[in-house]
């Protein structure tokens, strides 16, 4: 049962940038509020209707490092302060393409924060959902070079 529940879970994660960056397997503390945060946006409650504890996080891990979805996946050591799928990238950008940490960090979250507000103010006004429809675009196209700035090189 532990090993349907830890299925479930990769298919989420197989779908999500976040975690096809690299190889690396996410803290529990990551994948946990990752986990938390794709049921409250996408309403999948029915879909993930069990905990999420340490065990089948280890179910998950053991699928990952066995390449049980195509690719084999390693375990890092991931600092405490990395706890949250934002973090997470930044992280991973930083050791996967030395991208600074502390800069990109800011620059998502400042991505995440005008799409949320995007997201919040869809059902309003058609002029304030185009200002900050491009207010998000241009966000993400300013983590987007400074992404790129580091991944070329």
């Amino acid at each position: 049962m532990k090993r349907e529940k830890a299925f479930e879970i990769l298919n989420i994660m197989e779908d999500e940038t976040t975690f096809s960056l690299s190889n690396f397997i996410p803290s529990y503390a990551v994948l946990k509020v990752f986990l938390q945060q794709h049921i409250a946006e996408n309403a999948l409650e029915a879909k993930l209707s069990f905990p999420f504890d340490e065990q089948l996080y280890r179910e998950v891990t053991d699928l990952l490092v066995a390449g049980e979805i195509g690719r084999r996946f390693e375990q890092v050591a991931v600092p405490a302060y990395v706890d949250t799928p934002l973090k997470w990238e930044a992280w991973v950008c930083n050791k996967k393409y030395a991208v600074p940490y502390e800069e990109y960090l800011k620059l998502i979250e400042t991505e995440n924060d005008a799409l949320l507000k995007l997201n919040a103010a869809l059902d309003g006004a058609e002029d304030e959902v185009s200002a900050l429809n491009l207010a998000y675009l241009d966000s993400a196209q300013q983590s987007a070079d400074f992404f790129n700035k580091y991944s070329k090189s």
